[in-house]
């Protein structure tokens, strides 16, 4: 199986993530402003969805 090592998001990626989220911005808006991929924000949603936001 092939492991893939992808970067990890930054804790000032993470927080403007926070607050794009909280001013109603899209998945797609927010990848296109922080430099990631769609399925990558998706991730951050689905990982933090418990209030365990970094």
């Amino acid at each position: 199986m092939r492991v893939k090592h992808c970067r990890q998001l930054t804790k000032e990626q993470r927080y403007r993530i926070w607050v794009l989220k909280k001013s109603d911005w899209s998945q797609s808006a927010i990848a296109r402003e922080i430099g990631v991929n769609q399925p990558t924000i998706s991730r951050e949603f689905s990982c933090n969805r418990g209030g365990r936001a970094a």
